[in-house]
Order: structure tokens, then sequence, then C-alpha cells
């Protein structure tokens, strides 16, 4: 699988749907949210690692995301609306819907990196770039709901919780590296870092 916005978008709706929500801005908002999550995901950021095996050499690694599917993007997205003034009596079973298609998204995704001077061993990755800026993120989720026709008085407030919940969860996102190269010789225990692209 891989974090695509059309996968965001069904996640997103299904949690949704499962918490009774059916109403006609249901697609056209977990389309807007999906297609910009993915967006900052696979287009704007990248993967980086802190590695330990074997070297020297240059090793390529494979990456998987290890998201837990709890509480914590949807308190934190459900915070910033309440902090928001978004205090209706829908607006943390949204948040945490919302919350819950992203991180079954997520953890799907992998990571495609290069690593040096580790040629054989693991990493323990990260999401860099525009994933951890708030403002980005909410940017790319007010745009694609204005395009998606959601212009009501709260959609850019609605847009900067997901965004500022969003980028606060990610540093927290884990991703599970392989390393696979050819040592040189002599082989010796070694540490680096590795940078790559997210799918």
């Amino acid at each position: 699988m891989a974090i695509t916005g059309s996968a965001m978008e069904s996640n997103i709706r299904s949690a949704l749907n499962a918490r009774g929500m059916m109403g006609v801005a249901v697609q056209p908002t977990s389309n807007a949210i999906g297609f910009a999550i993915a967006t900052v995901l696979t287009g704007m950021s990248n993967a980086a690692s802190i590695d330990t095996g074997i070297g020297p050499g240059a090793g390529s690694g494979i990456g998987q995301f290890t998201v837990v599917i709890d509480s914590s993007l949807g308190g934190l997205i459900t915070g910033k609306a309440q902090s928001y003034g978004l205090i209706g009596r829908y607006t943390q079973s949204y948040c945490y819907g919302v919350a819950e298609g992203i991180a079954r998204t997520i953890r799907t995704g992998m990571t495609s990196t290069t690593h040096a001077p580790v040629a054989v061993g693991t990493g323990i990755g990260r999401v860099i770039g525009a994933a951890l800026s708030g403002g980005t993120v909410s940017g790319l989720i007010m745009g694609n709901m204005s395009a998606n026709g959601m212009q009501g008085q709260y959609m850019p407030t609605l847009s900067r919780a997901i965004g500022e919940g969003f980028a606060a969860w990610v540093p927290s996102v884990v991703i599970q590296i392989m390393i696979s190269g050819a040592p040189g010789s002599p082989p010796v225990p070694t540490g680096g870092t590795g940078i790559g692209t997210i799918s």
C-alpha cells in the first residue's frame, strides 16, 4: 500500500461514517483533508534516520511506518478545535474520526532511503519537512476545502485545527528502516544517517 489522497479520503470517510456522520459534507471534507495530508507527506516531506550497523559503505533502506491507532492525534486535533471555539456536539467525534483515517493511511506508508556509512543495519526514522509546519498543512487543507466547495464560516478554523494538530503529532511517528548493502573491508560496527522519500 501507499499514502495516497484517495486512500486517505476513503479511510477518513469510513471512520466518520462509523461514528454516524453521513451528511453531504463528509465526502468533500474527507477528500480535502486526505489529499492535503497525502500531498504534504509524499510531495513536501522526507524521511530522515539515525542508523546503526556495519560499514563502511553505503546502504539502501526500506522503511515501514509504525503508527498506533490511539487517541493521541485525535486529542491534539480536538484540543486545537476547541481552543479555536469549535465546541459543537460532534466536534470531538469528528476530530477523532479524521485522526483515525489519517493514522490508518499513514500506517500503510513506506520509505525509500539511502544511508552512509552504514551499509547493513537498521535505522530509526522520522518525518522531516513541511509536515511539521502547521501553517503549511492548514493552508493545503483550506485550499482543498475551497476547491471542493466547502467555504462555510468554520472551514478556516477547522482546517487550522486539523493542520496544527497533525503537525504537532507527526514528530511522534516512528519509521522502522532495514538497511542493506555491501560493507567495505574490513567491516566494522558503525553509526550514520539516512535520508529519503515517503510513499
